[in-house]
């Protein structure tokens, strides 16, 4: 049984900042328009090697949620931030920074 190690205080979250750095890669393969493929793939991977899932959820979570914010962020023309991406994903402490968190409304 994999044991998890407890979160240090480090007056950060780690992971919103990890998330965010993610997000704002994501964020510029969307305003370049760029193929979102190899970007889900190395981003569960990195989920998994973090150990923030397992190497099934991860890959799981990141190809469905990944494939409906690289929608968002395609309809948001520019607006949506990895900073907004993170406050909705992880909520907490990283909701605080998101300034479109109960804005964002996506048509069907």
């Amino acid at each position: 049984m994999k044991r998890r190690l407890s979160k240090p205080d480090l007056g950060f979250d780690f992971e919103c900042m990890a998330c965010q750095w993610g997000a704002d890669v994501l964020v510029e393969y969307a305003r370049k328009k760029k193929n979102i493929d190899e970007f889900l793939a190395a981003t569960a991977s990195l989920c998994h090697l973090f150990g923030i899932y397992t190497k099934e959820v991860c890959h799981g979570v990141v190809e469905n949620v990944g494939k409906q914010v690289f929608y968002v962020l395609k309809e948001g023309n520019g607006t949506i931030t990895s900073k907004d991406i993170c406050g909705l994903a992880k909520e907490g402490v990283c909701a605080k920074y998101s300034k479109v968190r109960n804005k964002i409304l996506v048509r069907s």
